[in-house]
């Protein structure tokens, strides 16, 4: 049975889209809010919804529950035909389809996902770069919570439903490239694997204190040992 889920983030972790998402978010926020978001700051690592929410406030727009429908209907819709149009700049980052497939060949290790993407937008992303859906038996997405921390219950619960022996978050390692996964993990109570394929360099997440960081996802000795038990850090403490 398994007794370890790996859960990756998507963006900046499994791969990249060429900045396809910042601009089909600022450019579908910008007309449903009828506001100017060019400027406004996006936070790193949020919810999809946390970041429509974030426009909204920095250009000072009141939202509704139809209007944060219409963008969500809109942002799927921008995407996939930005998607299309710019096939070339969406790649899976190195090694990490073969990772997955490693890790879908390790016996005691289901694999998931936990993203703060929409379920549409998630899987939109893994199909561009090349990931087969069915590797990913877990998949916890923004629809499943308020932040980020929830969901990893979520993921729990799915695993639980899978038949995965996961009774406790230390049995959980999360592998993100934000800070705010490695604040999400210690939310959580579970481990967290640190990898510098996004904004964050090695030195940057290192001071907020991951289980173990990877400088890309083909350095996967830190990642391995952590789910062996070959580590013998402690909670936050770097290995």
């Amino acid at each position: 049975m398994d007794s370890t889920l790996i859960l990756f983030d998507i963006d900046g972790t499994l791969l990249v889209t060429g900045g396809a998402s910042s601009r089909c978010i600022r450019r579908v926020a910008g007309r449903v809010l009828g506001r100017a978001v060019d400027e406004v700051k996006i936070t790193v690592g949020t919810l999809d919804h946390e970041i429509f929410a974030e426009l909204a406030r920095g250009c000072g727009a009141q939202v509704s529950h139809e209007m944060a429908q219409a963008y969500r209907r809109a942002y799927a819709r921008e995407l996939k035909q930005e998607l299309a149009l710019r096939a070339g700049d969406v790649k899976a980052l190195a090694g990490g389809r073969e990772l997955v497939a490693r890790l879908g060949n390790t016996p005691g290790v289901c694999i998931g996902i936990l993203s703060g993407n929409w379920r549409e937008i998630g899987e939109m992303k893994l199909r561009a770069a090349g990931y087969s859906l069915v590797d990913f038996r877990v998949m916890a997405f923004a629809d499943d919570g308020a932040v980020r921390p929830d969901l990893v219950k979520a993921a729990m619960r799915q695993a639980s439903k899978l038949g995965c022996e996961i009774h406790d978050a230390r049995q959980i390692i999360l592998v993100g490239d934000t800070p705010r996964d490695i604040r999400c993990a210690r939310a959580a109570g579970c481990r967290v694997v640190s990898v510098a394929t996004g904004m964050y360099s090695k030195d940057e997440l290192s001071r907020h204190l991951p289980d173990g960081i990877m400088a890309n996802l083909l350095d996967t000795a830190p990642l391995m040992e952590l789910i062996a038990g070959q580590s013998s850090a402690d909670p936050g403490e770097v290995s």
